[in-house]
């Protein structure tokens, strides 16, 4: 009877762990793939998508937004090729977060590491990548699908219209498509 008791409370403890484990491993790899599928739909690969208000307690497309942050997201594909993203020169907080398929993010563009009103530019690739970097700070993602998750400060409504010129300037070009200057 101790015997069975014992292997049944073992088979749950396995059971709990497995699901435990499955869900952790594979929830945020599905929440990431129905994201990218919703925002392709919006806009494409490889555009920015720009929201152009401050966000409130209503909002639901990912948790926990700032109110005094516009945001942009860009979602690329690095099976079809390596991609430079270019932020201008931005004179205040500013930040590209570059997330992989699991939602960890493994890399990181911002004021508090590029600096202010500097033009910044990174070639994203995929691991792997042989080619040429042509000068750029190159960026190797771990996986083909990467979300880019832009943030900027804003001081108050009065500020939008300014934020909102910053992130017209956000690009993420393909990098056949690349034209330095």
């Amino acid at each position: 009877m101790r015997k069975k008791l014992i292997l049944g409370l073992l088979g749950l403890v396995i059971g709990y762990v497995a699901g435990l484990v499955t869900h952790l491993y594979y929830y945020p790899q599905e929440a990431f793939s129905e994201f990218y599928q919703k925002i392709v739909k919006e806009s494409g690969e490889g555009h920015w998508v720009h929201r152009r208000h401050l966000i409130d307690h209503t909002f639901s497309d990912f948790p926990r937004p700032n109110n005094d942050t516009l945001y942009s997201y860009c979602l690329v594909d690095l099976a079809k090729g390596p991609v430079v993203i270019e932020v201008p020169p931005v004179d205040r907080y500013w930040c590209v977060q570059f997330i992989r398929d699991n939602t960890d993010t493994f890399y990181y563009l911002s004021s508090r590491i590029q600096g202010l009103n500097k033009p910044v530019k990174a070639l994203l690739v995929a691991k792997g990548y042989k080619g040429e970097s042509h000068g750029l700070d190159v960026v190797y993602a771990p996986t083909s699908r990467v979300w880019l998750f832009a943030r900027q400060l804003v001081d108050g409504e009065a500020d939008i219209p300014h934020v909102v010129h910053l992130q017209d300037q956000f690009k993420c070009t393909s990098l056949s498509q690349y034209k330095p200057l």
